[in-house]
């Protein structure tokens, strides 16, 4: 079993040192992404487009799912700038945060009712496994941290039902158990059945001591397994492995965004917080930014734009 924080994991200094927080990802995408966003808010989806540059026949065609790929990188690009001054100056970040916190959670959906509607339209697609599972859960816990519960159950709950009653092997394509925690951990704050769970997603006795005693009135009772959490958030920020073998052993995290997000732990603690239970003080190298601790609660963020993409989307798939 692994122990301890990974001693490869990247300090701060670092981290931020990294070719990736040296780009301007936000203008990039305000030139790339942005400009197919607002004619899909003009047209609906259907229109013809390349990522080249002039274009390149044959096109492709704007659907639902190109629009949660385009806010995927719109919500990356926030994230780069939020972590880079969370970790670098520690000002200037939690409306950066917010916003992607927003974009995250709208990419998210949209990433599902995507996937939803390719089913209706055709019932064998239902043997294809969700597109970024890995990518489309974290903001449930976001949402949840931030104090934003509609949001974090609406986006668990259309995410169990891409799953169909959360186990069919749509979702057992990805063996992240950071992932399939955090929508156990859901399920079990909303009383909703879990069902048979597969062993292999029980792997981790952190995660299993979380879910049977987040609601202990005892502190101490939650240190160990939060903290056993910590570190494998720290083992788990590797680069994936996409082996057409892979195991559950294989990467929760990509390391670029979500090495110092330890958002599974803070959704425990805040759950905890929300139910009036004494959280541990706790002290760890994911805990010692801003990143990790628990943020004040703020209102639900929106922005005109995601606001006018919903218009549209709503339009064109009903399970938006």
């Amino acid at each position: 079993m692994q122990t301890g924080v990974y001693p490869r994991f990247p300090r701060v200094k670092s981290y931020l040192a990294r070719k990736m927080f040296e780009s301007d990802h936000l203008a990039e995408w305000r030139c790339d992404g942005l400009p197919r966003v607002e004619r899909f808010i003009k047209e609906g989806a259907g229109f013809q487009f390349d990522y080249m540059t002039p274009p390149q026949p044959p096109l492709l065609t704007y659907t639902i799912w190109t629009l949660a790929g385009d806010l995927h990188h719109y919500w990356l690009a926030l994230r780069y700038a939020a972590i880079k001054n969370a970790l670098g100056t520690g000002t200037d970040w939690f409306e950066l945060w917010r916003r992607a916190a927003a974009v995250g959670y709208w990419k998210s959906t949209y990433n599902c009712a995507g996937y939803l509607l390719a089913c209706q339209k055709n019932p064998d697609f239902r043997n294809q496994a969700l597109d970024n599972f890995e990518f489309t859960v974290p903001p449930v816990a976001t949402c949840l941290v931030l104090g934003w519960r509609d949001r974090a159950i609406r986006l668990a709950k259309i995410i169990d039902e891409v799953g169909e009653g959360f186990y069919s092997p749509v979702l057992w394509n990805y063996k992240s158990l950071t992932q399939h925690f955090v929508l156990r951990l859901v399920r079990e704050w909303q009383g909703i059945p879990q069902g048979k769970t597969p062993d292999w997603m029980k792997a981790e006795p952190a995660f299993e001591a979380l879910l049977k005693n987040w609601r202990t009135k005892d502190p101490e009772k939650v240190r160990p397994p939060l903290l056993a959490a910590l570190d494998r958030h720290t083992w788990q920020t590797q680069n994936r492995s996409y082996a057409a073998d892979s195991l559950p052993t294989s990467s929760d995290h990509y390391e670029t965004t979500q090495a110092y997000e330890p958002y599974e732990v803070l959704a425990v603690m805040k759950l905890r917080e929300m139910h009036g239970l004494e959280n541990p003080a706790i002290k760890h190298i994911l805990t010692s930014t801003p990143l990790g601790q628990l943020p004040p609660e703020t209102p639900e963020y929106t922005e005109p734009l995601l606001d006018d993409i919903y218009q549209q989307a709503k339009k064109d798939n009903s399970y938006v």
